[in-house]
C-alpha cells in the first residue's frame, strides 16, 4: 500500500501508463506476494524473510513514542505515559504468526524495562482497527510518530507520548529480486523521495 495518496497521486502523474492497485497487507504477506511475483513493490515493517528473492532498501526509522489509551482509563488524563505505567495493563500485542517483528520488538521492549502487561493478542491489522480496539476499551495501543501526528486530532482515544523510547518502526521498501521493469525501479524511486527520512 502507499504510505499516502500523495506518493499515489506522484507515483500515477510521473507513470500513467501503469497500473496501481493499491492494497493494505502485512509485511509477511507483503513478502510472501513479492517472492511469488504477484506484487512489484511493497512497504515492509523490520527485516524480510526470503531475502534471496526480496530486495529491499531502508526507506525510514521512526520511533515507537506514542500509545493510544480508552478514553476513560486512568492513563488517558497522563501528560506522558511511562512505561511502567503499563505493568499489569491490558496492552495490546500482534500475534506473532502474523507479524513476528513488531510482536518481538513490542515483547522485547517491555522486558528490557522489566515492564508486565497482560497481553492482549489480536492479529495483524491496519491502525484504524487497532484504535477501534482501544476505543472500545480492549487494550491500550502502540503508535510511531507517524501515526500519533496523523491521528492527533481523534476524539474516541486519548494519545500519549511514550517515554523512554525504546522501539523504531523500521520501514524498507521491497520488490522481487532481479526485477528490470522500468515501473518498477520508477516506484521504487518515489517511494524512496517521497517517504524517505
Amino acid at each position: 500500500a502507499f504510505l499516502n495518496k500523495g506518493l499515489e497521486i506522484r507515483f500515477r502523474d510521473e507513470r500513467p501508463d501503469v497500473l496501481v492497485h493499491p492494497a493494505s497487507m502485512t509485511s509477511v504477506a507483503i513478502s510472501e506476494q513479492i517472492s511469488a511475483g504477484r506484487l512489484a513493490v511493497g512497504i515492509v515493517r523490520g527485516t524480510v524473510d526470503g531475502s534471496e528473492r526480496v530486495a529491499t532498501v531502508p526507506l525510514a526509522r521512526v520511533p515507537v513514542d506514542h500509545v493510544s489509551v480508552p478514553l476513560g482509563h486512568r492513563l488517558a488524563s497522563a501528560e506522558v505515559v511511562e512505561a511502567g505505567d503499563l505493568e499489569g495493563e491490558p496492552v495490546l500485542v500482534v500475534d506473532r504468526a502474523d507479524a513476528p517483528y513488531a510482536h518481538d520488538a513490542i515483547v522485547r521492549y517491555t522486558s528490557g524495562l522489566d515492564v508486565h502487561p497482560r497481553w492482549v493478542t489480536h492479529g495483524a491489522t491496519q491502525i484504524e482497527r487497532v484504535f477501534d480496539m482501544v476505543a472500545i476499551g480492549s487494550g491500550i495501543g502502540w503508535l510511531n510518530t507517524w501515526q500519533a501526528e496523523r491521528e492527533a486530532a481523534r476524539t474516541d482515544v486519548a494519545i500519549r507520548p511514550l517515554t523512554p523510547v525504546g522501539m523504531w518502526d523500521e520501514f524498507r521498501v521491497a520488490w522481487r529480486q532481479g526485477d528490470t521493469r522500468l515501473a518498477t525501479a520508477a516506484c521504487v524511486r518515489v517511494v524512496l523521495e517521497t517517504c524517505g527520512a
